[in-house]
Order: structure tokens, then sequence, then C-alpha cells
């Protein structure tokens, strides 16, 4: 039987990233080797040619392929060959500087608290910026980046593991071991006056403030009309033709 080509080559990509190297797509394995589908779609969205791919996509590979090299648990996906996947390993030695990213609104407490773990147990660590950027992005669309010191981070009791050729793992990074851009400076909007404060004079000769307070301004009236003089002749030839209407209809 003939499967689609498309759903083969999928699953064998699938196979790829979550078997041997999730590293490479920012992405960390749990200790049974499943990872978030929701964080698996938002890679491949990352990756030309695959930005297609939803959850009915992983669905049909389970339904199609009957050596499907994938399985499904819940929210959940893996790899069934997961011989060479990697595994955290303790490095005393990891490069000087790494990178991560945080959401823009936790920039200020991150600065005075340190960066705490959000997505995995451990703080995801990059060795190069691009892959720091790709993996805050799929937490905040403008995420802050920081540049981690580690020998900076170990002399205050941060131990690294390494993940792959690619990512690193930290419980925690206290505050003095990383930097990022300053802070935006706020804007202070200026006190109001009270409302007993006298109007302020106008810059501009021959203007004026208006007041609000002060009593509204009446429209202007147009100029009376002068009454018309009265006909005497024509009044009372008005009164002789009502007359003559009375006769004439009885």
């Amino acid at each position: 039987m003939a499967y689609p080509k498309n759903i083969k080559k999928l699953a064998k990509y699938l196979a790829y990233l979550l078997g041997r190297r999730p590293d490479e797509f920012g992405l960390v394995a749990d200790s049974d080797g499943y990872i978030k589908i929701k964080e698996v779609l938002k890679a491949l969205s990352e990756e030309e040619g695959w930005r297609h791919v939803t959850r009915a996509s992983l669905n049909e590979i389970l339904i199609t392929l009957p050596d499907a090299p994938l399985e499904i648990n819940a929210n959940q996906i893996r790899a069934i060959n997961r011989s060479g996947l990697p595994q955290p390993e303790p490095d005393g030695s990891p490069p000087k500087l790494l990178f991560t990213a945080v959401r823009r609104k936790a920039y200020p407490r991150t600065l005075q608290k340190g960066v705490a773990p959000s997505l995995y147990p451990g703080i995801l660590l990059a060795a190069d910026r691009a892959m720091a950027l790709r993996i805050g992005k799929r937490l905040d669309r403008t995420p802050v980046l920081l540049t981690i010191n580690t020998d900076q981070a170990r002399q205050r009791q941060t131990v690294f593991a390494r993940y792959g050729s690619n990512l690193f793992l930290a419980a925690h990074l206290p505050p003095g071991c990383f930097t990022g851009p300053p802070l935006p400076k706020e804007t202070k909007a200026p006190p109001k006056p009270p409302p007993d404060a006298p109007a302020k004079k106008p810059k501009t000769p021959g203007s004026f403030i208006l007041d609000r307070q002060a009593a509204p301004l009446l429209p202007k009236r147009g100029r009376p009309k002068p009454k018309r003089d009265v006909v005497a002749w024509k009044e009372t030839r008005k009164k002789r033709h009502k007359q003559n209407k009375k006769f004439d209809n009885p």
C-alpha cells in the first residue's frame, strides 16, 4: 500500500527532532522523552516547509502509517526510538557567555529577583543569541535578551547542565550574573492644579482662557423687527370680505 510522501517525510523529520536532536530546535524532552505538542508545533512553524503542520497532521501519521515512529499521550509526544536522545549532563566549564530571553513584562522583576524557570524544570540557555531569541519569541513577541556571565553565576553556586550541543540548563540565575538593556524611563504626568487655583494668563496677546466655572455665554439674539403700520382701509376691506362670505354661505 502506498502512503502519501509528505506524511512519510513528516514522520521521518519528527523522529529526528524528537528522538535524536530536539536541542537543534530549542526543545528539551522530559525524563520519559516527552515534549509538549504545542511546543513542537511552535518549533515546526519556524522551519521552512513545515509551517503547515498541525495537531491533525500528527494524528494522521498515527492513523496512516502502521509503523509510525511516534506516540502521543494526551498533549505530549515522543519518538519510539529514543536511543540517540540527549540527556542533561553537568558541565563545570560552560561557555563564558550564555543567553536567554525573558518576557518583557517580567523584565523589571527579573532584574531584582533573578531568572527563574518558566517552561521547563530548568532555565533554558543557549550558546548563541539567535537560538535564545527564537526560544524567547515562543513566550513573548518582543522578549528581552539577557547575557549570562557563567563565571559569576558559578561563583553564586549556579550549576549548569549541557543538553545536546546547543543548549544548557540552570536551576536559578541570581541577580548580578547577567546583563540586559536598561529599563525605559518612566514619564510622570504633570500634577493637576487645585480646583481653586487662579487661571493662567495667556501667553499670546489678544487671546483669552475660557472659564468653565463661569456662567455659560448666552446665544446672540437678532435685532427685533419693527412692527408694520396698520392701514385702516385694508382692515376695513378684510372685515367686509368676511361678512360677505357669511351671507353667501348660509
